[in-house]
């Protein structure tokens, strides 16, 4: 039976505003999911995964803060085409070389 780990974290924004980021690995080997260590292991690098994402979105946030709205739209959607290209690029080289199969 495959196991998943999920961890959740809130951080304060400040001014009574929390942002609420959620990371899940799943389908981990039953015989990986009963080893303590990988398990201490793997919420580690699931921790440290949200902080990077969380400084991101902090630098993100500063930057935007200090710009017209438009430009920071324009910042924001950049970012986010970006990041949907990267996802599209990995997936397709994925599938290209038969990791991942299509139902």
């Amino acid at each position: 039976m495959k196991r998943s780990l999920t961890l959740k974290r809130i951080f304060s924004m400040g001014q009574y505003q929390n942002l609420e980021v959620t990371d899940s690995i799943t389908d981990i080997p039953e015989q990986l999911a009963l080893n303590g260590d990988f398990i201490a292991s793997l919420s580690i690098y699931q921790m440290l995964r949200l902080e990077a994402r969380f400084q991101r979105y902090v630098e993100l946030r500063a930057k935007t803060n200090k710009m017209s709205t438009e430009d920071a739209i324009s910042l924001i959607e950049d970012n986010t085409t970006t990041a949907l290209q990267d996802v599209t690029n990995y997936t397709n080289k994925q599938e290209r070389s038969g990791e991942i199969q299509n139902e």
